[in-house]
């Protein structure tokens, strides 16, 4: 799309990213923190709320605790492969908040879990924990919690997890 200034691309633009283009605080009121609950019915993201400061973001998540939570995010399913069917559900107390920095910003992430019957937050590894196991592997639900939530945001860069490819740190 062409630029409204320069009148091409703005790749090739010599004010583009700079000071003097007047398009360079365009997205200055932008909120900058947002809020995600996860649906696991169908495996979804919701968007709770979109903030301006982290101070915003910690009171929301502690109103979070009280908040009545419909089954949707809490359900974890027990899946036959073979069948590619739901074979049982059940219902855990865990609710899961992504906060990121960001609209599109997937790289960094606070990953938390509201426990709705005790009122407690906690980090919890996203890469261990299996809402959605199978049948045919045997597999168990496990929740695995780090630790109780300080309130504080601390954004974990996705790139830096044992999980991710060497190549892909470049």
């Amino acid at each position: 799309m062409a630029c409204s200034v320069f009148g091409g691309s703005c790749s090739l633009c010599p004010w583009c990213d700079e000071e003097r283009c007047p398009h360079f605080h365009d997205h200055d009121n932008d909120k900058k923190y947002w809020v995600y609950a996860t649906n696991r019915e169908n495996s979804t993201l919701h968007l709770l709320a979109n903030l301006n400061t982290k101070k915003e973001v910690i009171e929301y998540i502690k109103k979070l605790v009280n908040r009545k939570w419909g089954k949707n995010y809490r359900v974890a399913q027990h899946i036959d492969r073979r069948r590619d069917k739901v074979v049982n559900r059940e219902y855990l107390p865990y609710i899961e908040l992504t906060i990121t920095d960001g609209e599109d910003s997937w790289y960094n992430s606070v990953n938390l879990l509201i426990n709705t019957e005790d009122k407690t937050i906690s980090y919890y590894n996203t890469w261990k924990t299996e809402f959605y196991p199978c049948i045919d592997k045997g597999q168990e639900i496990n929740v695995e919690i780090i630790k109780k939530w300080d309130s504080k945001l601390r954004f974990t860069e996705h790139k830096e997890l044992p999980w991710y490819p060497a190549e892909w740190k470049k």
